[in-house]
């Protein structure tokens, strides 16, 4: 069975005051033997021995109470740093120098290189997660068809620049559900919304024809799912917007022409 660091040093302490003990009754007998020694000064050693043996008990419980103390005290920075580290704070430093065992202050001197070590490398991650993002994004961008991101709430989370152009009543960081659309969009891109919702399954490919862009626009669908394949949210395309940008660009210049 491992003893714990603490009940190691009492466990220390209370063989030094045995011994001490052990060597005050040896020399209680020894003097007690002993017929040279009057009976005054025998009682002045014993009185000694006595109150010796008692301020070594009296330091012996004063230590056993505050050791627990004063270790939580000198670990208190090695623990805040593991807390903090758990909560994914990689930036908690210790603002006030301490004194402290050289030990412990090895093991925090250690524990803020490894802190270095997981904020380069978390750095790292963020820009990673950020470059896989604007790269996704760009794609999105120069793709054909609009295209509408949502959680399993009805949440936008994002909206290319096609539907940016051509619906500006459709907002990222708004729910699709607690806006009223004209009456198009509620009939079209809302209504599909409503049906994968409900049902958690992606849409059948619907043909819409929008009457701001006089056109029969394709919407489809696709579901999103996590680790478990869970759904958690679903993108929505509409087809060849790009192409009737496009038109409208050239029908801009023939005007101006």
């Amino acid at each position: 069975m491992k003893i714990r660091f603490s009940n190691r040093i009492k466990l220390f302490i209370v063989l030094i005051f045995i011994i001490s003990l052990i060597s005050s009754l040896f020399i209680y007998f020894i003097i007690n033997l002993n017929p040279q020694i009057n009976d005054s000064l025998k009682n002045d050693i014993f009185n000694v021995i006595f109150f010796a043996l008692f301020f070594e008990l009296s330091l012996v419980v004063l230590i056993f109470s505050l050791i627990n103390t004063y270790l939580k005290k000198d670990l208190l920075p090695v623990k805040q740093m593991i807390i903090e580290f758990t909560k994914g704070n990689y930036n908690y430093t210790i603002e006030e120098p301490i004194v402290i065992d050289y030990e412990i202050e090895d093991v925090i001197n250690k524990l803020q290189a490894m802190q270095e070590s997981i904020r380069h490398y978390d750095n790292l991650k963020k820009e990673k997660i950020v470059e896989h993002r604007n790269r996704i994004i760009a794609m999105l961008n120069i793709s054909d068809s609009g295209l509408i991101i949502f959680n399993m709430k009805g949440n936008i989370l994002y909206i290319s620049d096609l539907i940016k152009m051509f619906f500006p009543s459709i907002e990222e960081n708004t729910n699709i559900l607690n806006i009223n659309y004209n009456q198009e969009i509620e009939s079209t891109i809302k209504k599909v919304v409503i049906q994968i919702i409900k049902t958690s399954l992606k849409a059948e490919a619907q043909s819409h024809y929008f009457h701001n862009l006089k056109k029969h626009i394709t919407i489809r669908s696709a579901l999103v799912r996590d680790s478990k394949g869970l759904p958690i949210g679903y993108i929505l395309s509409l087809v060849n917007l790009a192409s009737i940008k496009k038109e409208i660009s050239t029908n801009e210049v023939e005007t101006s022409n």
